[in-house]
């Protein structure tokens, strides 16, 4: 596990807020292309507009998700497959878009 002083590195990582990034894109598309409620377009809609903004919101939901692995682990995630990174923020849009919801009320 990262020790909470380790945690910046992860958040700092250009190259991981990228990656993050590009995978919300994808699965803001993924909700749309199904049936998404007015809050899920709104959402997927604000990220396509700017997926990098997303990211460091994004970030921090991965941390909290993954806080037993460590920095290294989690910089090194595969992109896809299983406990890949686009796995990992597929398991947090649902919070990402009652997050968001909240927040443009």
């Amino acid at each position: 596990m990262a020790e909470y002083k380790d945690l910046p590195a992860i958040t700092n990582d250009d190259d991981f807020r990228n990656r993050t990034a590009m995978a919300l894109a994808i699965a803001a598309e993924v909700l749309l292309s199904g049936t998404p409620t007015a809050d899920d377009s709104r959402w997927a809609y604000d990220v396509l507009s700017n997926p990098l903004k997303h990211s460091k919101i994004t970030v921090n939901f991965i941390i909290a998700q993954f806080n037993t692995a460590t920095v290294t682990a989690i910089l090194s995630a595969p992109d896809t497959g299983a406990g890949s990174l686009q796995a990992a923020v597929d398991g947090v849009v649902t919070n990402l878009v009652a997050a968001y919801n909240l927040s443009v009320v």
